[in-house]
């Protein structure tokens, strides 16, 4: 009985990392993608002047 509860918080437990890892890599390649649409849009006018 005990064990079968341990298995079952156990699975949740491995359920819920992985949702957090998930989590984890998307918001940090939306930060990686918005700082460089970010830097692509503030360089552009660098460029234009330059060239």
């Amino acid at each position: 009985m005990i064990g079968e509860e341990f298995a079952k918080l156990k699975q949740t437990q491995i359920v819920t990392v992985y949702l957090f890892v998930i989590a984890f890599l998307m918001s940090l390649a939306f930060v990686i993608f918005g700082l460089y649409i970010g830097q692509e849009q503030r360089l552009s006018p660098f460029t234009k002047r330059l060239s």
